[in-house]
This record gives structure tokens, C-alpha cells and sequence, in this order.
């Protein structure tokens, strides 16, 4: 199963440590953390008039909860997400075509996939092949 969740940054974040710890421990227990997406804090102001800081969170399910997790995580912030705050179309950085957030988080998972020996994920030969901030674009 995966599952894709916007999530209010507070939720997680380092100032919130001893807050939502639980939840945390939830995520990391039964997912595989893919991508974290920052969006800016004015992403949902157009339809819900809040300013409250929020992230994509996107995971898939675990089968064995005991399972680590091995693969890195994609990081990425949104400054516009095709709506701006007067209901203005905008640029949306999250689906244009090619230099778009998506776009770059597939080009980070092919670099994951082509860094396993068999079943194996080599940490060495992902980070050699790809660093972080260098995806084109």
C-alpha cells in the first residue's frame, strides 16, 4: 500500500520533538519513508485560508514492521504550487513538466533502483552516482 498524506510540519519536525513522537514512531515502524515535500506556508491559503506550514509525505506500507529501512529519503520544498494566494494561476513547481518536483523525484528513485546489487542497496554506489542538490533541473 502507499500512501501519500499532507501533513502539518509541526507534526514532526525538531521544535516538536516530545509532541508527536508517537506518530513519528508509527511512520518509521510501518513505512518506508520515500519523499518528504516541504510546501511553502501559503499553499493552501487559496482553498483553506491558513498559513500553516505543511509537507507531502509520501510512504508505502511495510510488510515486516521489523524491516529497516535502507534507501534514502527524497527531500524537496515548493515555493509555488499553481494557485497563489488570490487564486491566481501560478507556476506550480510541483507538476510542470521536466524541471518539476516530480520529475526530480523520479530521477532520484531511478538512482536508488540502479544502486542495488541484487537485493542488496549499495549506500556507496548510490551517493558515487548521485549527490545531493545535482539532479538536473
Amino acid at each position: 500500500m502507499r500512501t501519500g498524506v499532507a501533513i502539518k510540519t509541526s507534526n514532526y519536525d525538531r521544535d516538536n520533538v516530545d509532541n508527536y513522537k508517537d506518530v513519528r514512531e508509527f511512520i518509521k515502524k510501518n513505512f518506508y519513508i520515500k519523499a518528504v515535500i516541504s510546501l511553502t506556508k501559503d499553499a493552501f491559503v487559496p482553498v483553506s485560508k491558513t498559513m500553516t506550514k505543511t509537507s507531502i509525505l509520501y510512504a508505502i506500507k511495510k510488510e515486516d514492521i521489523d524491516a529497516l529501512q535502507v534507501e534514502p529519503i527524497f527531500f524537496a520544498h515548493v515555493d509555488k504550487v499553481g494557485l497563489n494566494t488570490k487564486k491566481k494561476v501560478c507556476e506550480n513547481h510541483l507538476l510542470d513538466s521536466g524541471k518539476d518536483i516530480v520529475s526530480k523525484y523520479f530521477e532520484f528513485k531511478k538512482a536508488v533502483i540502479s544502486s542495488y546489487e541484487g537485493l542488496n542497496f549499495n549506500r556507496k554506489e548510490f551517493e558515487s552516482s548521485f549527490k545531493a542538490g545535482e539532479i538536473d533541473g
